[in-house]
């Protein structure tokens, strides 16, 4: 998928997304902007702002050789190419094996199938996590809407995990330039007690491996929940916490009114992490903070695109 493309997908869901000086920027608050593809970095110096920088702040990563203000705590699974099952720890290869007896992961093409059969599991799923980005998709007309989108679009891989040919668990994912972006995953309750996320991302990192072309899997942000939930889920499972230098750019009368009514909020668009650990030499501020997903549990997550983990998603 190109980013054309990508933008495109984005402005059919009602997205904000502009494109200056080459980059494709989305809105992902109100005056608030970041690149659609968040991995990439861009020299500061050449960066056209998405709007009037008098008013619209913005963040991107910066090449590490430059100044930055901020950075972009990123959960990325390099050193693609080389995955395999005998990769993982022997608790997670058991989670694997034991769930492959039990699902089959194939490829879901049709928007009618999905809806019927995804609907009550991603029921399942808010019951169960309270997920709040999206969650009028709980009404059936919003998630048929929502489906109608997915399937629109020909490039975007739908996977699901069937036990004895019931749905019991969701993956998306897409290819965008050399980064392999995860969307989308949900699972019912008893696909995640049997461990089908762990087979799913299993199956898409396999996948992801035998393409050349794939340099990175981004997994989404950092979510700033001292390491469990989703994050957990991917770091034991050999992802990384790429702290990606950044610049943010804003109103400096908003960058104060932040510091003092916001600052935890702030402290995390500046990159700090729940340790204390951050940046020590800022010179500019950030504005409001993306939705966090908070108390799910191992391995849930609607991010990417979905979570405002492309521009995303902090």
């Amino acid at each position: 998928m190109s980013i054309e493309e990508l933008a495109a997908a984005e402005r059919a869901q009602r997205a904000t997304v502009v494109e200056r000086g080459g980059i494709y920027w989305r809105q992902v608050r109100p005056l608030f902007f970041r690149p659609l593809l968040i991995v990439k970095s861009y020299s500061a110096g050449l960066v056209v702002p998405p709007g009037a920088k008098l008013w619209n702040a913005f963040q991107h990563g910066v090449p590490s050789s430059e100044p930055a203000n901020s950075f972009l705590n990123l959960l990325l699974f390099d050193q693609v190419n080389s995955y395999s099952l005998a990769s993982l720890d022997s608790s997670k290869r058991r989670q694997v094996r034991v769930a492959a007896k039990e699902f089959t992961i194939r490829p879901v093409t049709d928007a009618n199938e999905f809806k019927e059969n995804a609907y009550p599991v991603y029921l399942e799923f808010y019951k169960r996590t309270k997920y709040s980005y999206m969650s009028q998709r709980r009404r059936a007309n919003s998630f048929s809407r929502w489906t109608d989108w997915l399937f629109s679009l020909p490039k975007v891989v739908v996977l699901g995990g069937y036990r004895r040919g019931e749905l019991a668990g969701v993956s998306t994912s897409m290819w965008v330039e050399d980064t392999l972006l995860l969307p989308t995953a949900f699972c019912a309750d008893q696909g995640r007690k049997l461990h089908v996320n762990s087979l799913m991302l299993h199956t898409v990192r396999e996948a992801a491996a035998q393409c050349p072309g794939i340099r990175q899997v981004y997994a989404g942000p950092y979510k700033h929940n001292g390491g469990r939930g989703i994050d957990a889920f991917y770091l034991e499972r050999g992802c990384r916490m790429a702290r990606t230098p950044a610049c943010l750019h804003i109103n400096p009368v908003l960058k104060l009114l932040l510091a003092f009514l916001l600052p935890r909020q702030y402290g995390k668009l500046l990159g700090k992490m729940d340790d204390g650990v951050g940046v020590d030499n800022c010179f500019d501020g950030p504005t409001v903070t993306e939705g966090s997903p908070g108390g799910r549990t191992e391995g849930e997550v609607i991010a990417s695109h979905d979570g405002k983990v492309l521009s995303h998603h902090a």
